[in-house]
């Protein structure tokens, strides 16, 4: 990660990005001025005239043909520019590989804004060529709306593949806007920073090490660098000093560690960089603070009021859960939810730290915030853990909440039980075809009607999956909401109440399971069987849709399908017994039995 600092901000000495050049008049190798993003119209527009529709795939192809986006309604159009992300998912703009009529060392510059909230995180990610920069401290103007679209100037620095090309992406951390982009040929000497960590929110007494990248552009290849602290007092580097430019043109990895401190605060330091052609200080700041340490996610949940069921509260003390918890449930947006003997909490994980933890793994060493949300407890993420705190076999399966309508309906009884793992019984969906997003689902058990599931963000697990056309368990994550609404922009719900987020539909073919009954007509076919991949069917008229269910019940895939032979997926399939279920809307036609080895 590279940080990137306002070009504005001149009165700056020291910064991460060195070789500050002013932008001058050279003419670019390439630039987007987003002149082919249409003006949104309407009466629901947001900040700087930001539509509430986001691009699909034809509308950004037709607006910007050089560019590859985030096809999941997080990129939208904004009046000659674009708006990245949503208030709680990235999104992200990415440029075809472009040809420039140039090898070696370049410059970016390009403008961008903040989201105009307090809340936002002012941060966009830029890579140049895969090498990431941060970009800190947009400028936000909280209160404001359509008047506020004031973009500041940023530049960074990096270089071309070996063929000349450069791929640039845009990544905004959660809301952020993007134009005018330019690419330079850079011939001035500079160097570059990358860093894929930092030293905020150090534990007391403890010790860290992150890996400095640095790259020298365009300097005199016989001489060399000296690097050195400045101090030496908090920090330590491993480098043997001076190196030479051609090496340092070539990219050299600086090991930098924080010694340890046994109090809260600031403690600081930097890298002095020098040779005949530059001279930069590469400032280094560590934070400290106490780390409260419980061992059960029911001491967990007690360091978190959450009795004020309208707000988003953060609590500024961060803990780390020593215990060992099982994931119940995981969703692509960042959200995780765990659960031990003694409880269970919703983990929320914005910037990824746990992209290598999924579901049915058992985690511990977790450090984060709590929150309440809106009534709900959250533990956010803030740091990485550890591959030996994960465990892919887990040492015990947590236990299930088996709730009535009536209970699931008791907001006191549920608060006894939040995020833990909840299946309700023996209940059949009143709606047909796909999940969509955003939707609340009405399912009736014994003659009643509830609307008991809840599909979230397009990031939820069943976006797009089928619809159970049979009596079910539902299995999931309880979740208590009026945080969620119909839509984006729509008005909260006014009242709160708990939902089940489905992970799985324990599904009652011909009335039990897992005895489901092969119904066997003359007009169905499937080969091979066994197979040790994907099949071959041959199924009734007007067959719609092919179910696939394994033997318990559980629907593991469906397709939609025409007329006569179609391949059916099952290569992603684990061995074992399976039944192919032809369906015409709810109407069941046939079914048939594979064994997959």
């Amino acid at each position: 990660m590279k940080k990137i600092f306002n070009l504005l901000a001149m009165a700056m000495i020291a910064v991460l990005a060195f070789s500050f050049n002013t932008v001058n008049a050279q003419t670019p190798l390439w630039s987007e001025d987003f002149s082919g993003v249409p003006t949104p119209t309407g009466d629901n527009l947001t900040q700087c005239e930001t539509a509430n529709s986001a691009f699909n795939q034809t509308t950004f192809g037709t607006a910007l043909p050089q560019w590859n986006f985030d096809n999941s309604d997080k990129v939208y159009p904004s009046a000659g520019k674009v708006k990245l992300g949503t208030g709680s998912a990235d999104g992200y703009i990415e440029t075809q590989p472009l040809s420039l009529d140039h090898v070696g060392a370049i410059r970016v510059t390009f403008q961008a804004k903040a989201w105009n909230a307090a809340n936002s995180s002012n941060t966009m990610l830029v890579y140049v060529n895969g090498v990431e920069n941060v970009i800190e401290n947009l400028p936000f103007y909280p209160g404001s709306n359509l008047e506020a679209c004031d973009m500041d100037t940023y530049e960074i620095h990096g270089a071309t593949a070996a063929d000349g090309t450069v791929t640039l992406k845009f990544q905004g951390q959660h809301r952020a806007f993007i134009d005018n982009i330019a690419i330079y040929a850079d011939n001035a000497p500079s160097l570059g920073i990358h860093v894929t960590d930092d030293f905020n929110e150090i534990g007391t007494n403890e010790t860290k090490t992150v890996n400095y990248t640095i790259n020298g552009y365009n300097l005199n290849a016989n001489e060399s660098t000296n690097i050195a602290l400045v101090s030496g007092a908090n920090f330590s580097i491993n480098i043997a000093s001076p190196v030479a430019n051609s090496t340092l043109m070539d990219g050299i990895t600086v090991p930098v560690t924080f010694t340890g401190a046994a109090a809260a605060g600031t403690y600081s330091d930097g890298i002095v960089i020098s040779n005949s052609q530059i001279t930069d200080t590469l400032p280094l700041t560590a934070t400290v603070i106490e780390i409260h340490n419980v061992s059960t996610i029911a001491e967990l949940r007690t360091h978190i009021n959450l009795s004020n069921v309208s707000a988003n509260v953060n609590d500024d003390a961060v803990y780390r859960y020593t215990g060992h918890a099982y994931v119940t449930q995981a969703f692509s947006d960042g959200r995780k939810w765990i659960q031990d003997s003694t409880g269970a909490i919703q983990l929320y994980d914005p910037s990824n730290y746990l992209s290598n933890v999924s579901v049915e793994m058992e985690v511990t060493n977790l450090v984060g915030h709590l929150a309440n949300y809106y009534g709900y407890a959250e533990l956010t993420i803030h740091e990485s853990i550890a591959a030996n705190n994960i465990n892919i076999f887990p040492t015990f399966a947590p236990d299930t909440l088996v709730v009535t309508f009536e209970q699931l309906q008791d907001t006191a009884f549920m608060n006894r039980f939040q995020a833990m793992l909840t299946r309700i019984d023996t209940v059949s969906f009143t709606a047909a075809g796909n999940f969509v997003k955003m939707t609340r689902y009405e399912v009736t058990r014994n003659g009643v009607a509830d609307t008991a599931i809840y599909i979230t963000s397009a990031s939820d697990n069943q976006v797009d999956s089928l619809i159970p056309i049979r009596v079910c368990n539902v299995l999931g994550v309880n979740m208590l909401t009026d945080a969620y609404s119909n839509g984006s922009g729509s008005p909260r719900l006014g009242y709160s109440r708990y939902y089940i987020l489905p992970k799985v539909f324990i599904s009652f073919i011909d009335g039990f399971v897992p005895g489901i009954v092969e119904n066997k007509i003359d007009n169905v076919k499937v080969f091979p069987n066994p197979t040790t991949g994907d099949i071959t069917a041959v199924m009734p008229e007007n067959t719609a849709v092919i179910a696939v269910y394994n033997m318990m019940g559980e629907l593991v895939d469906a397709q939609s399908v025409v007329d006569g032979e179609n391949t059916v997926r099952m290569n992603h399939l684990t061995s074992g017994m399976y039944y192919l279920t032809f369906m015409n809307g709810t109407q069941i036609l046939g079914t048939a039995k594979v064994v997959k080895r």
